[in-house]
C-alpha cells in the first residue's frame, strides 16, 4: 500500500494537499474519527452499491471542504449554511435530502460504536436540521397515445438489424412493466414459447409470465434479420450489442453481435434519444421511465385490476406499491393537448427510414475502425466498445496527443479504444 492511500480519508477531505503533515500530528480523537470514517466507508461499500460509496464520499467532501471543521465542531447553523450552498449551486432538492441523509447516517453510525465519548449520547448535529420536501413522482413524466404512436412509427421504419433490435426492446418496455435490469439481461432460455402461447421465467423456478404477441413478433423478426436464429444458445442474451458498435451498419452477420453482453444503458439512452428527436419530440420528454409509466397508465385505461397490474410491474412490487405508484403519476396528456411532432402518413408511413447514428470525431471514414489520425485530433468522448463515457481528466491529459491504442473500463474487463496518452 503506497503512502497516499495510508492517509485516512477523512485527513484528505479535511486538509487536502497537506494531508500527509496533518497525519503526523493529529491528536487521537481526530484519529478515532478518522478510523470511524474508514470503518463506516468500507461497510457501505460492502453492504451496498458501488455508487453508495461514491454518494457518500462526496457529500462528506462538499460539507468538510466548505466548513473546514472536524466532524465533532459542526454544528446544526453549518448544516443549514452548507444547505444553503447546494441551493445555490442549483442542486435538486433530492440531491440535498440525500446528502443530509448521508451525514446524518454517518453520526448515528458513530453514536451506535461509541466512537467519541465526549460528544454526548446521541449527537448528531444533522438531526435537529429540517430537511428538504421531495416528492416522490414529483417529476414523472407520461407520453400521450400520438407520442407513443409516434415513436413506435419512426422505430418501425428503421431497416437497420439495430433499428429491429431497438424496435424489439422499446415495444418490450412499453408492453411489459418489469424492470429495466430484467428486460436488459433476458436470455433465450428465458423464453418458454408451448401451444398455449410465449412465456417468460424472469427467475429460475419463477413463476411464468406470459409474451405478448407484438413482442415475440418483434423479437423473432429481429433474430431472424440478424442471423440469430440458427445457432442461438440458452444463456445468449436476446438484446446484445454489436462488436463494433459505431460501425455504419450491420450486415446480417452472427458474428457481428456479441450475444455474451446484454445492451447497455447508455446505448438505450442514446438510440432512445435518438428516435425521439426523428420523431419530433422533446429529449427530456421521452426518457425510459417515461415509457414504464406510460405503459402502466395504459393498463390502467384498459380496465386492469391492482392484481393484474401487479404481475405487470414484475413479482418484486407489493399490492400496496402498486396503488401508491398509481395515486402519484400524474394524468396521461390528451393528445389534443400535446401534439406529436410531424409524422409520415399515407405511403410515406410505409417507406424505409435511414437513421444516421452518431459516428465519433476520429474516424478515417464511415466505415474506417483505424486508430492512425493526425496529432492534434479530437479525444473521443465515449468507448468505442460500450460506448461509455471516458473521464474528463483523462480526455484532457490527451489532447495534443496523437491518439494510438489505450484502454477503457467496460465492465470487467479492459478494452481498446481508440486514443492513448502517447505522444
Amino acid at each position: 500500500m503506497d503512502a497516499e492511500n495510508e492517509i485516512p480519508i477523512l485527513l484528505q477531505l479535511i486538509f487536502g494537499e497537506s494531508a500527509a503533515a496533518a497525519h503526523v500530528g493529529a491528536s487521537a480523537r481526530l484519529l478515532r474519527w478518522c478510523q470511524a470514517m474508514d470503518d463506516w466507508l468500507a461497510e457501505r461499500q460492502q453492504l451496498n452499491r458501488r455508487s453508495t460509496y461514491r454518494h457518500s464520499k462526496i457529500a462528506w467532501q462538499y460539507l468538510l471542504s466548505r466548513c473546514a471543521k472536524t466532524p465533532w465542531e459542526i454544528t446544526p447553523d453549518d448544516i443549514r449554511a452548507h444547505m444553503d450552498w447546494l441551493n445555490s449551486r442549483s442542486y435538486a432538492a433530492s440531491t440535498i435530502k440525500g446528502h443530509l441523509s448521508t451525514l446524518s447516517i454517518f453520526y448515528d453510525w458513530c453514536g451506535q460504536h461509541g466512537v467519541d465519548p465526549d460528544c454526548g449520547k446521541g449527537f448528531n448535529p444533522v438531526a435537529g436540521v429540517r430537511r428538504p420536501k421531495v416528492t416522490c413522482y414529483g417529476k414523472a413524466r407520461v407520453l400521450s397515445r400520438a407520442h407513443v404512436g409516434a415513436l413506435l412509427g419512426v422505430l418501425q421504419r428503421d431497416p437497420s438489424n439495430q433499428g429491429r433490435r431497438d424496435y424489439a426492446f422499446f415495444l418490450a418496455r412499453l408492453m411489459m412493466g418489469v424492470k429495466m435490469k430484467r428486460l436488459q439481461q433476458l436470455r433465450w432460455g428465458q423464453i418458454e414459447p408451448d401451444e398455449s402461447g410465449v412465456w417468460l421465467r424472469w427467475e429460475p423456478g419463477g413463476k411464468r409470465t406470459a409474451c405478448p404477441a407484438d413482442v415475440w413478433g418483434a423479437i423473432r423478426a429481429y433474430l431472424e434479420t440478424s442471423e440469430r436464429m440458427e445457432g442461438i444458445r440458452p444463456e445468449d442474451y436476446i438484446f446484445a450489442p454489436l462488436n463494433e458498435p459505431l460501425k455504419r451498419a450491420a450486415h446480417g452477420l452472427p458474428q457481428e453481435w456479441n450475444s455474451a453482453r446484454y445492451l447497455g444503458i447508455g446505448q438505450i439512452r442514446a438510440s432512445l434519444k435518438l428516435y425521439a428527436k426523428l420523431a419530433g419530440l422533446s429529449k427530456e420528454m421521452v426518457t425510459l421511465p417515461a415509457l414504464r409509466h406510460t405503459a402502466t397508465l395504459l393498463r390502467q385505461e384498459a380496465g386492469d385490476s391492482i392484481d393484474e397490474l401487479q404481475a405487470f410491474l414484475g413479482p418484486d412490487t407489493p399490492a400496496y406499491r402498486v396503488q401508491d405508484y398509481l395515486s402519484r403519476l400524474p394524468p396521461m396528456p390528451r393528445d389534443e393537448d400535446s401534439p406529436a411532432g410531424e409524422s409520415a402518413t399515407g405511403d410515406e408511413a410505409d417507406e424505409p427510414l435511414p437513421v444516421q447514428r452518431p459516428k465519433p470525431r476520429f474516424f478515417e471514414s464511415e466505415d474506417s475502425y483505424s486508430t492512425v489520425t493526425t496529432p492534434g485530433a479530437i479525444p473521443p468522448k465515449r468507448c468505442w466498445r460500450c460506448w461509455r463515457k471516458i473521464s474528463k481528466v483523462w480526455r484532457r491529459r490527451s489532447k495534443g496527443c496523437a491518439p494510438s491504442p489505450g484502454s477503457c473500463w467496460c465492465g470487467r474487463r479492459r478494452w481498446k479504444i481508440a486514443t492513448s496518452l502517447r505522444c
